[in-house]
């Protein structure tokens, strides 16, 4: 798949860390340092081994640390964009931006009210003298929701 897009002339990103099918650790077990440590490399291998370019990381599971992940990913000399998808969580400041691009809102849904919402999150972000979105730290919100119609409502019980 990812050699078709660069044969397009296109970029491959992955998506880990998703809610779905979150890696969790419920029952509070241990890690060691080893095991953590073996986890993010194995994941930054897996994105070399299938020829991906960047990442989207979302807040979900238990390995979430962008920086980690960050020096990681520089250590193998291979660039790789890095969406932070910590919804509004884990932002840059002027000093620290260990991602390509960062969101500043919670999931879109199909509600005037919550794009609108979602849009309102980049102006602390995007505004001011020196704003926190800029070149290589991009600031982004939610804001695709593609065909997701209302739910029909029930039809009235016949008398």
């Amino acid at each position: 798949m990812t050699a078709r897009a660069h044969a397009l002339g296109l970029r491959a990103g992955f998506y880990q860390n998703n809610c779905i099918c979150r890696e969790s650790n419920p029952a509070g077990v241990y890690y060691s340092d080893a095991e953590v440590a073996a986890h993010y490399h194995g994941d930054v291998q897996d994105l070399m081994t299938f020829g991906f370019d960047s990442v989207k990381i979302d807040n979900c599971g238990m390995f979430k640390d962008l920086e980690r992940y960050q020096r990681v990913m520089n250590a193998t000399g291979r660039y790789f964009n890095i969406e932070n998808c910590h919804w509004g969580e884990t932002v840059p400041t002027h000093d620290w931006c260990p991602f390509s691009f960062y969101r500043t809102s919670g999931d879109i849904n199909n509600q005037w009210d919550r794009m609108f919402a979602n849009l309102q999150t980049l102006y602390k972000f995007t505004t001011g003298q020196d704003p926190l979105s800029r070149p290589g730290c991009w600031a982004y919100a939610d804001m695709l929701e593609v065909i997701v119609p209302e739910p029909e409502p029930e039809p009235e019980p016949e008398p």
